[in-house]
């Protein structure tokens, strides 16, 4: 409870405060200040008319009282407490200072009164300056006792005022509205020529006409040193009576004193007798009234009405939170600083079993189980100290069983960032989490069937390549054996032979040949996809020229064969497979160009720009083919020519579209018939994997 009431202490105190105008704060902030320099520039200028003799500075209007050379010093000396005290920030140091200087000014005012209601003299009238007295200052140079009272109040209020705002602030407005009256009298006395408002005793001096303004201008600086409160927080309010007030008071202020001024100045000149004089004051008294009843009529009027369009929309966002709140399915409430429910949903009283009236007004653990209250309540705390949304998951035994809640949990915060309350929305979270146990569950089961069918592929990768191993060697041997043997009866019997029998013999030998070549392509294709890659950097210049070599090394010399190395950029790829791709694709382009007396190949590779791959070409002028057939060329046995015109197994253009994605790239083709054919390929920058 502690909190509690440290909390409503700061929201009285800065209540008033808080419902200020902005604008009329600021200028109460000011007034301390100037009201303090014009004090102390006052005192100093009718010091400077007693020193030089002016009665101007002294009096102000001729024939009018002078302020004497002690009200002055009092005056200065005020002015500096006022400066002093209302400054903001001010050190102790500081404020001592200048209570110290209200302090000399009450003891100038409380010597001066002790003088006049003794009557004695203690030497302090005219221990600087001589003064010659008159019909206004009987005693020479000794303020008149209104005056030394006046001092009195205004030292007592500069000693107690806190900026701060502490307790015996509290005493303030009440002595400074007690030491207003001296001063206004003397002003209404000088207004209407009344010598006894101003002069209440023959035998005392009387109070100046700019002493009177001057400690009215003092008592308004001291009034608003520190944060506007009592009647001035009322004034300076934004609410309807401050408002009012502000718009108010300047006219009940110097509307009587302007119409009793008129009235008396028109029977002096003799416009009129004191009767008429009076009706004439009394219906424009009148006229004044009902002006400002209407006024303040129409203020209040169009100020209510603006209330009850703010009331209306206010009903209206209430009716509506009302309405979220009863059909929410999520569980939202808000509670005060002592963890008090303040509102609640509908779903929030069904879930824990509460009616309305034994939840509001109550904390967790007052209505619910421990358990219940410690995991509903364990937020709170660190949603207060962080200042922001916090989250936790939390189960609750409802009327629906158990279930599982999502809860965010906010303070709300003052315009300073100070909370004032709690937040909380919680969402049933019971049915995600289920699925979610159900995916987790599949997932492991998928998880498991994975290794399982992996194990089982990595056994049948074994068999496949044992199975490879076997047919590479029970195949090769008797292909080995037909090649042999049909050489050496070619070589060494060709004699006793005839020509068909040759023929069938070469056509023996080529077919054995073939299919070994068969089976090495074949076997060089099952270990791409098993191989691991080795990527390193490196210039495609050199691996074209290396393939290019292997590649014109099995033509016939008398071939006429041109390649055209253009810009190749540098790429990180597995350098072997690289140069077996560029061996299959000039190969091709060597074979399928045969039939031109010149072949001409282009091959260029390229960065692109602005992405993290490379693209390949390699650019023939052979015999082309359908681009309807594009697709087909890069599967395992596609031949798209006569297999007797152009030898091959249909393997090559397949182990190159592997190789390609293996390296994270893409390959296609171009052509048209009888004018060549174009093979492009893409290479990602460091491929699929890493390097090995």
């Amino acid at each position: 409870m502690t909190r509690n009431t440290a909390g409503e202490t700061r929201g009285t105190a800065s209540s008033s405060e808080g419902d200020s105008s902005p604008r009329i704060v600021r200028s109460l902030q000011l007034m301390p200040k100037t009201a303090g320099a014009i004090l102390t520039v006052g005192g100093l200028v009718v010091l400077a008319g007693w020193t030089f003799r002016v009665e101007l500075l002294k009096s102000i209007v001729p024939g009018f009282a002078s302020m004497k050379a002690n009200t002055a010093f009092g005056f200065i000396a005020s002015g500096i407490a006022l400066m002093l005290i209302s400054q903001r920030g001010a050190s102790p140091t500081m404020l001592r200072t200048g209570k110290a200087f209200a302090g000399a000014a009450g003891l100038i005012g409380l010597l001066s009164f002790v003088e006049d209601s003794a009557g004695v003299s203690l030497g302090i009238d005219q221990a600087i300056f001589v003064d010659f007295g008159g019909r206004l200052t009987p005693t020479p140079g000794r303020m008149a006792i209104s005056t030394a009272a006046t001092f009195v109040f205004l030292a007592l209020a500069l000693v107690i005022a806190d900026p701060a705002e502490g307790k015996r602030s509290r005493l303030l407005q009440p002595i400074c509205v007690a030491g207003c009256v001296f001063p206004f009298l003397a002003l209404v006395g000088y207004s209407f020529g009344v010598e006894g408002l101003y002069k209440p005793l023959p035998t005392q001096t009387a109070q100046a006409l700019h002493t009177a303004a001057l400690f009215l201008l003092g008592f308004a600086g001291a009034i608003t040193i520190g944060p506007p409160r009592g009647l001035i927080a009322e004034f300076a309010s934004e609410q309807l009576g401050g408002r009012l007030a502000r718009r108010l008071l300047p006219v009940a202020l110097l509307m009587p004193l302007l119409v009793a001024w008129v009235r008396l100045a028109g029977e002096k000149a003799g416009l009129y007798s004191t009767e008429f004089g009076l009706a004439i004051m009394v219906t424009a008294m009148t006229l004044a009234l009902c002006t400002l009843t209407y006024f303040a009529t129409a203020f209040l009027n169009k100020s209510d009405s603006e209330r009850q369009v703010a009331h209306a929309a206010e009903h209206d966002l209430a009716r509506r939170l009302q309405g979220i709140l009863a059909r929410s399915t999520s569980l939202v409430f808000m509670k005060d600083l002592d963890g008090r429910y303040v509102m609640a949903s509908h779903s929030l009283e069904k879930a824990l079993s509460l009616a309305p009236s034994e939840l509001i007004g109550h904390t967790d653990t007052e209505v619910l189980p421990p358990s219940v209250a410690e995991a509903l309540s364990a937020g709170d705390v660190t949603a207060l100290t962080q200042g922001h949304a916090s989250e936790r998951e939390l189960e609750l035994i409802t009327d629906g069983g158990i279930r599982q809640y999502l809860m965010v949990k906010f303070p709300l915060l003052n315009d300073d960032g100070t909370p004032n309350a709690i937040c909380g929305i919680a969402s049933d979270i019971t049915d995600r989490r289920q699925v979610e146990d159900v995916l987790r569950s599949l997932n492991d089961e998928l998880e498991a069937r994975v290794d399982e069918r992996t194990r089982e592929l990595a056994a049948t990768i074994k068999e496949l390549e044992a199975f490879s191993y076997s047919v590479s060697h029970d195949l090769r041997s008797p292909l080995r054996a037909m090649d042999g043997f049909s050489r050496i009866l070619i070589d060494e019997h060709s004699e006793d032979l005839s020509e068909d029998a040759l023929r069938y013999l070469r056509r023996i030998r080529e077919g054995a040949q073939q299919m070994g070549q068969l089976i090495d392509d074949l076997l060089a294709f099952s270990r791409i996809g098993r191989q691991s890659l080795e990527y390193r950097e490196f210039e495609l210049t050199e691996i074209v020229a290396e393939a290019f070599e292997v590649v014109r090394a099995a033509e016939p010399e008398e071939r006429d064969i041109e390649l055209k190395i253009m810009p190749m950029a540098s790429i990180r790829a597995d350098r072997t497979l690289m140069k077996q791709v560029f061996v299959n694709l000039l190969s091709n382009a060597v074979k399928y160009s045969r039939a031109n007396p010149k072949t001409v190949i282009e091959v260029r590779c390229e960065k692109r720009a602005g992405a993290r791959s490379a693209v390949c070409s390699v650019r023939d002028n052979g015999v082309g083919f359908e681009l309807q057939y594009a697709e087909r060329i890069f599967g395992v046995f596609q031949r798209l020519h006569n297999a007797a015109e152009y030898e091959g197994t249909g393997v090559g253009l397949a182990i190159v579209q592997r190789v390609i994605q293996l390296h994270g790239g893409e390959i296609w083709a171009e052509s048209t018939p009888g004018l060549g054919a174009t093979f492009y390929f893409t290479i990602a920058e460091g491929g699929q994997g890493d390097e090995g």
